[in-house]
């Protein structure tokens, strides 16, 4: 299996004092997960073995010829995979420079090559950092409003957080991980 992420570890606060989590963590949520910090670009992928070295070389290439960018935080969202059985909370990031639609549009077209599906046609671009087995999209709703007003303290404080400089992607092929660098 293969993904490629943006991985940054982001908003992990070194210090609880930047927002009050105590009423979410207090709630006993079975079946949770935190995960790292990272922002998806393509489905969960089936890669054949001999297409690994091809497909990194193209990445190698597309991703020499694209500019560094930034990525905007806003919202908190809940998402809930394809197959209903996994349900996330994610900040929702808005590119604000074209080289991340080019990047886009040559990681889909690469895709495409190996015939396999490209990212959601309405993609809804996030850091997931939450994660509960099975459909619990009301669930978890009910907390997006506090999460989101705790997100807004923390990103006031500090404006630089709201923005997430982009120069590597990493893709994990199996169980190695490629780091490609973007255009310097």
């Amino acid at each position: 299996m293969a993904g490629f992420k943006l991985i940054q570890n982001y908003l992990s606060s070194d210090s609880d004092e930047d927002c009050d989590n105590e009423k979410f963590d207090s709630k006993p949520v079975a079946d949770s997960q935190s995960i790292n910090n990272h922002i998806s670009l393509t489905r969960t992928l089936i890669f054949k073995f001999h297409w690994i070295d091809s497909f990194v070389a193209s990445m190698k290439k597309i991703c020499s010829s694209v500019d560094p960018f930034i990525l905007e935080l806003n919202n908190v969202r809940v998402y809930c995979n394809e197959q209903r059985t996994r349900t996330f909370l994610g900040i929702e990031c808005h590119y604000l420079e074209p080289s991340f639609t080019y990047l886009m549009e040559s990681l889909n077209k690469l895709l495409a090559e190996y015939q396999l599906e490209s990212f959601y046609e309405e993609a809804s671009y996030h850091i997931s950092f939450f994660w509960m087995l099975g459909d619990r999209d009301k669930e978890l709703k009910s907390y997006v409003e506090e999460l989101n007003n705790s997100l807004n303290q923390v990103l006031i404080k500090d404006l630089d957080k709201n923005y997430i400089k982009v120069s590597k992607l990493h893709c994990k092929i199996g169980n190695k991980i490629y780091i490609f660098t973007l255009k310097s």
